[in-house]
């Protein structure tokens, strides 16, 4: 995983939120939330700029580790599925306990959790269309290796262990 593939996904993100919360359900989310026009310009930079960052964050981890590896071995179609599994799995329960709890009204909650599954979708297909760093296949030289590095960590650790309490 490169961190260009994360910036274009945190970039087709934002631009997602961007058309979802203006021109699509702007007035509806606007209202449904009690905001005005000034309340909506009022610090819109840090807004979008934080909202950025953590946009960031999400397209990261989505792409690292053995989830990164398994949305590149896919179709956009297969990154999108893992995206919205996402959605469904963790952010949409969290956003319905939220909402609950701050007595949100339901046409807010679905305009907020079908965003959800739209943005975790689009950061999957985007990951999984564009893989552009493939890592090396693992070679059993190279287990062997991390094992050998491993066990002579333990060691160590061990024997400061000993050498703290006494014991041989």
């Amino acid at each position: 995983m490169e961190y260009l593939e994360v910036l274009i996904a945190a970039v087709a993100a934002f631009l997602l939120g961007f058309l979802w919360y203006a021109p699509v359900f702007g007035k509806l989310w606007q209202k449904e939330t009690g905001l005005t026009n000034e309340d909506v310009q009022s610090g819109m930079g840090v807004t979008h700029g934080v909202s950025f960052l953590m946009m960031l964050a999400i397209a990261y981890f989505m792409g690292t580790g053995g989830y990164g590896a398994h949305l590149n071995e896919g179709s956009i179609p297969h990154g999108a599925f893992h995206g919205m599994w996402n959605a469904v799995r963790f952010a949409v329960p969290l956003l319905i306990i939220n909402y609950l709890y701050q007595r949100r009204s339901l046409t807010l909650m679905l305009i907020d959790a079908a965003y959800a599954v739209a943005f975790f979708s689009v950061i999957g297909a985007v990951i999984a269309a564009l893989p552009l760093y493939e890592a090396p296949p693992l070679t059993l030289e190279d287990a062997q290796s991390a094992l050998e590095g491993a066990q002579e960590y333990l060691k160590e650790q061990q024997d400061a262990l000993n050498a703290l309490t006494g014991n041989k």
